[in-house]
């Protein structure tokens, strides 16, 4: 329902004694200790939320009790998988209780269901914070055990050393699953670790020597606690589902590799470690035309010479033609032509870096040519004209897939048709929304074929059925931009493109983009004082999506803000005559360092990971259209230099205030709440359902001032229906 009238944000604490019997263990405060070889009985029933505890290997989403585990020098497992049981999660910290940090979790782990089994590497010194909670607000009983163990090759800390020509075997059966960051493929089952330092030659490592299930390898430098990606695999080209990789190390690196599987699967490996002066070519792709292809790949041998041999499928290696030519750079590429259409055809790779010295003959790869001529628009060079009130068919099935640049939403994985059209200084809209037979992406950009630069791109659109695409953008009078339609995943298919021209939108946001973020203030707890905004005059922009939207196209517009001292910072976030808005936070416009977001606001997003003392970006969004609007958004951290200990208390926020038609309740500890007028009747009675942010509906009362009370008869807050 749109909102009316001015709406501002701002938070109105109340205290209230809790009246329940909580744990004694339910503030990380009261944390209860547990060593090696001990088990708890424990107990969520009556615990409070743990505003504290951030996401850790598994999300926070129900009420838990806390522990501490001083750190051995040993392996720690904890499991839940003793004695009574519900559905468990268990989050593991370092740090302090005010400033939590993360280090591992788990959901659904060991042999017992919905039960939770997690272990790490614990230091010496160091004191662990240990939350057990529930999936999906589950509460109950449960039994904590905690054992201890040697430091194995399970844990990064404890990774087997290896060195140039050797080999390794091992199995992943009854290791843990690793939380690291992603590095080329994902981490999707338990692995277990291997190192090495002091290798300058270039060195290709694999599990093709033998393996008995599906792996995948992740390598990384860095330090065990801060994993620094530097390739990754899952599946050997031309060898089924062993893994391979190729980089060049640095001499003075340790790397830390990573063996695990495919979807969940275990098994046993052999990993060989060879050291080349000459490495084999990496990531190879090739794409085709009816009579003509082009490979690409990386390369670890700057200025080393190419040869591609290639020939009908099953030719005889030997006895096919050769192109070859420079490898210019990192990444190499090659034409070939003359090839006959809609054939298959099998080609072989190397690289020579000097007399004798050759790399390993990667292949047989395979590519096959298309049946007919591509349309003249399937390269950029061809793209056909379109014009403001134009609609334009097209059949990506008829085209070819060529690597792209990533343009916001749109990163191109598929066959895509050009189009091109010079600005006239209105708004444009390129849609091809509910008029595709297939899942579109569409790509807009400026500049030369050779060097493009992204203005927007988008994958589904508000309000487009099937998957289908719509994208809007101020032009400029006398520009030149190429329109890609392509598709999501490989696919491809019949569409119609349309093109509508607008006035221009005035005034344009002024934080339409990085460049012209807006400062927020920080304000004290309660403090906070809120700044509208808008996207209505917006526009998505070229900046890729944050990974919690990834398809749609973002409008945006941005701020800026700096956090003090405390270890968390709160951000309101209320949508106004908008739809849902969404935030994410950044350092950097230049990088755009990516540090988190959330989608649909409905109450606070607390900040806990953030730097003290640090410029951040943040980023409002929807999908535009029928969701643009205003909101309201406010910042607060708690800036006092001392906490003194109390007894234990609910904060109650409720806001917006004023509101419109709806306002939020967050920090409640009651089954049921009431609004009350000013002479004291009871005009409204909600039940809480035990929701951590309770949204009442305030659209139908008359305008003035409410009281919101507790059953029990506890006034918690107050608001001004506007």
């Amino acid at each position: 329902m749109p909102r009316i009238g001015t709406l501002l944000l701002c938070c109105v604490e109340f205290v209230f004694t809790s009246q329940a019997q909580t744990p004694v263990n339910d503030l990380c405060a009261d944390a209860i200790a547990i060593t090696c070889g001990q088990s708890i009985a424990g107990n969520t029933t009556e615990a409070t939320t743990d505003d504290e505890a951030v996401d850790c290997g598994t999300s926070v989403s129900a009420v838990g009790v806390w522990y501490t585990f001083e750190g051995t020098g040993d392996a720690l497992t904890l499991s839940t998988c003793e004695g009574p049981l519900f559905d468990t999660k268990i989050n593991v910290y370092a740090g302090t209780c005010g400033e939590l940090s993360c280090v591992t979790g788990n959901d659904d782990g060991g042999d017992c269901g919905t039960g939770s089994t997690i272990a790490f590497p614990s230091a010496i010194g160091t004191t662990y914070f240990i939350l057990v909670q529930g999936y999906d607000g589950a509460v109950g009983e449960f039994q904590l055990a905690a054992s201890c163990g040697p430091i194995s090759n399970d844990f990064c800390d404890g990774a087997t050393a290896m060195s140039c020509f050797q080999s390794s075997n091992g199995s992943t059966v009854g290791a843990s699953l690793d939380l690291v960051p992603f590095c080329e493929t994902s981490v999707q089952a338990p692995g277990i670790w291997y190192t090495f330092t002091g290798i300058s030659d270039a060195v290709v490592m694999s599990t093709c020597e033998s393996s008995t299930f599906d792996t995948r390898i992740n390598v990384y430098t860095g330090t065990c606690s801060d994993l620094v990606c530097v390739t990754g695999n899952d599946d050997t080209p031309g060898a089924g589902l062993c893994s391979t990789v190729n980089f060049a190390p640095s001499e003075d690196q340790t790397y830390y590799i990573l063996v695990q599987g495919y979807d969940g699967e275990t098994g046993e490996f052999s990993l060989e470690l060879a050291c080349v002066s000459c490495g084999p070519p990496t990531d190879i792709e090739a794409f085709a035309s009816d009579v003509t292809a082009s490979v690409f790949w990386n390369s670890l041998n700057p200025g080393a010479t190419y040869f591609i041999e290639y020939g009908p499928l099953g030719f005889t290696p030997g006895t096919g033609l050769v192109v070859s030519g420079p490898v210019v750079g990192a990444m190499g590429s090659a034409a070939i032509s003359g090839l006959n259409s809609d054939t298959e055809y099998a080609f072989y790779i190397r690289e020579e870096c000097g007399p004798g010295d050759v790399s390993a003959t990667v292949g047989a790869l395979t590519f096959t040519t298309l049946a007919e001529p591509p349309p003249v628009n399937a390269n950029c060079s061809g793209a056909l004209p379109i014009t403001c009130g134009m609609d334009v068919d097209g059949d990506t099935g008829l085209s070819f897939f060529q690597p792209g640049t990533t343009c916001g939403a749109a990163p191109v994985s598929s066959p895509g048709l050009w189009y091109t059209f010079e600005g006239t200084g209105e708004t444009v809209t390129l849609s091809t929304c509910d008029l595709a037979e297939y899942d579109t992406k569409i790509s807009v950009y400026v500049g030369d074929c050779g060097a493009l630069d992204c203005v927007v791109g988008g994958d589904d659109a508000v309000g487009c059925g099937d998957n289908t695409s719509l994208v809007v953008f101020p032009s400029e009078i006398g520009i030149s931009y190429r329109i890609l339609v392509h598709g999501y995943n490989g696919g491809s298919g019949t569409f119609t493109l349309s093109m509508t021209c607008a006035q221009p939108c005035s005034p344009l946001a002024l934080n339409d983009a990085c460049s012209g973020a807006v400062q927020l203030p920080v304000a004290g707890i309660g403090l906070c004082s809120p700044v509208q905004g808008s996207n209505a005059c917006a526009f998505a922009d070229g900046a890729p999506n944050p990974p919690c939207d990834p398809y749609i196209p973002i409008v945006d517009v941005w701020y800026t803000f700096t956090t003090n001292g405390a270890p968390t910072t709160n951000l309101y976030l209320a949508a106004l005559s908008a739809g849902e808005v969404n935030a994410a936070v950044y350092e950097d416009c230049g990088e755009l360092t990516y540090i988190g977001c959330e989608i649909g606001i409905n109450g606070p997003w607390v900040l806990n990971t953030l730097s003290p003392n640090t410029t951040y970006i943040l980023r409002v969004w929807n999908g535009g259209g029928e969701d643009e609007g205003s909101f309201a958004v406010c910042l607060e951290a708690d800036i006092t230099t001392a906490v003194i200990e109390a007894p234990k208390v609910n904060t109650v926020r409720i806001w917006p205030n004023p509101a419109n038609d709806r306002i939020s309740i967050d920090g409640l500890n009651s089954l049921h709440v009431d609004l009350v007028d000013p002479q004291g009747r009871v005009i409204a009675v909600t039940p809480t359902f035990d929701q951590g942010v309770l949204t009442v509906d305030i659209g139908s009362l008359a305008q003035g001032l409410y009281i919101v009370r507790t059953r029990e008869g506890i006034t918690i807050g107050r608001f001004v229906k506007e």
